[in-house]
């Protein structure tokens, strides 16, 4: 209860300081940003001793994950802010997940088209985010994320289009960096990030809803009922529609090989075990068709899930 209250009161301060200014001139952004690739953000805060308590507030006009000390801590499987009134406040308490001699915080973002539609400075705001809490001292600390931390384009990963016009994610596991999140080395291709927000000529929002927003998180996982082989792939059929994405596990694919799964282009990397699902996306869905390269068998496919989501 206590942290509770503590987690609302901080938020408050927080708003109000940012309502005092341009909250515009919190945000980093990559320094070759553009509208389509996805970003990644990292910084590690070296302390003396374990955070008695701390917080994590961000806010970004994308889609957006936050870890700390690779555990997610934004919770969310699809995260996406929509709103064209404002910029909402995420604030997540992550004194659980502190150690004591430091603490690495990672933030994955991909561009939001909807966003993109009704702000054409999107893709100026890709991070805004506070870590701030009380020492073992109990005196209070407080972080900005700045030019200090370090920003990488993410390869292997993108929306496209398909045959019929509509929006595909492209997956490459080839060339994704999976060790981006990692405490112990250094990120690929690192470059400082900008602060987007000293740009005075661009628009910033004023209107700041500081309630959490309700993002997309894990109801059911669920299991076909039904397969099925036609000219159009392997047919996973379940037992009602659902409103989420497919998980398909895979083993030994072949390096490159191709697979196409409602919505989704994925490419193999080879390894003994991968997992194939769309990040950016969701769909309402009763059967999962899965379509293959040449290569494919469909042996492969060691587990097909459906993740309903609320």
């Amino acid at each position: 209860m206590i942290r509770r209250i503590t987690c609302m009161l901080f938020t408050l301060l927080w708003v109000l300081n940012s309502q005092s200014q341009e909250f515009g001139t919190h945000w980093i952004t990559h320094p070759n940003r553009n509208d389509s690739s996805e970003v990644l953000f990292r910084h590690t805060y070296t302390t003396l001793q374990r955070p008695l308590q701390a917080f994590i507030t961000f806010a970004s006009i994308g889609h957006c994950k936050v870890y700390i000390n690779e555990r997610n801590v934004s919770r969310e499987i699809f995260y996406e802010n929509k709103t064209a009134q404002g910029i909402l406040l995420h604030t997540f308490d992550v004194t659980r997940y502190l150690r004591p001699d430091s603490n690495t915080i990672a933030v994955w973002y991909a561009p939001c088209p909807q966003a993109q539609a009704y702000t054409p400075t999107a893709i100026n705001k890709q991070l805004s985010l506070e870590y701030y809490g009380t020492k073992p001292d109990s005196t209070a600390f407080y972080h900005q994320a700045d030019d200090t931390w370090t920003c990488s384009i993410l390869e292997g990963s993108r929306i496209s289009t398909d045959s019929t016009g509509h929006a595909m994610e492209v997956f490459d596991n080839r060339s994704y960096d999976h060790s981006w999140k990692a405490t112990e080395q250094p990120m690929k291709n690192g470059e400082k990030p900008m602060r987007s927000g000293m740009l005075k000529a661009e628009h910033t929002y004023t209107t700041l809803p500081a309630f959490p927003y309700k993002g997309n998180f894990l109801k059911n996982v669920l299991s076909p009922i039904s397969i099925y082989s036609d000219s159009l792939g392997t047919h996973f059929e379940f037992e009602r529609t659902f409103r989420g994405s497919a998980r398909i596990t895979l083993r030994g694919a072949k390096k490159g090989e191709r697979l196409e799964i409602n919505g989704l282009l994925y490419i193999c990397s080879g390894e003994m075990d991968e997992q194939a699902f769309r990040r950016l996306t969701t769909s309402r869905q009763k059967t999962i068709i899965i379509k293959g390269d040449r290569y494919f068998d469909k042996s492969q496919i060691q587990k097909v899930e459906g993740l309903e989501i609320y």
